[in-house]
């Protein structure tokens, strides 16, 4: 067994039961445009916009990381809560605009559930847009091929105006 020092912590102890960590503090932002939401209204807990796939969320091979921030836009006012459930693997699925249920096997694929809090409204008349964010989460999460799933749940009635309303969702993640 060797021993290795890195740089600002402490001694680790390297073994074949204990690899020497990869740590790139690689930072990146993956970002969701696109998704086709209900025009109208939504019950407290409903899935908006169904699977959310976050392609290159970490990267292929070593697909470890944390999760540093979450954005969202919205085309039109809003101020309620969202919550976002990632999953290292893609679930089942849950259609737009159904309740949020997952099934014992899809909670064991879940490894964060992130409120996403309304930040401020840029605009007036017909060009509002609704910013979402979330900082400072430090969440471990994995993956099982550099991609993350998601479902955007409503935490509250919502009603959208557009089927494309929600105009961007970006995850800040460091990779490991």
């Amino acid at each position: 067994m060797m021993t290795e020092f890195l740089r600002d912590s402490l001694p680790t102890a390297v073994s074949n039961d204990n690899p020497l960590p990869v740590v790139s503090k690689k930072s990146k932002r993956v970002s969701v445009a696109g998704l086709t939401v209900t025009n109208g209204a939504y019950s407290a807990k409903d899935v908006v916009g169904g699977l959310i796939t976050f392609t290159g969320a970490l990267t292929n091979g070593v697909d470890t990381g944390v999760l540093q921030a979450i954005s969202m836009d919205l085309k039109s006012a809003q101020t309620g809560v969202f919550v976002l459930h990632l999953f290292k693997s893609q679930p089942s699925s849950i259609a737009d605009n159904a309740v949020f249920a997952l099934s014992a096997a899809d909670a064991l694929l879940k490894v964060a559930s992130i409120p996403v809090n309304w930040a401020c409204a840029n605009g007036s008349g017909s060009e509002i847009l609704s910013c979402y964010l979330t900082t400072g989460l430090n969440i471990p999460i994995e993956s099982t091929v550099g991609v993350m799933y998601g479902y955007l749940v409503t935490d509250a009635v919502l009603t959208l105006t557009s089927t494309s309303d929600i105009a961007s969702i970006t995850l800040g993640v460091q990779c490991d």
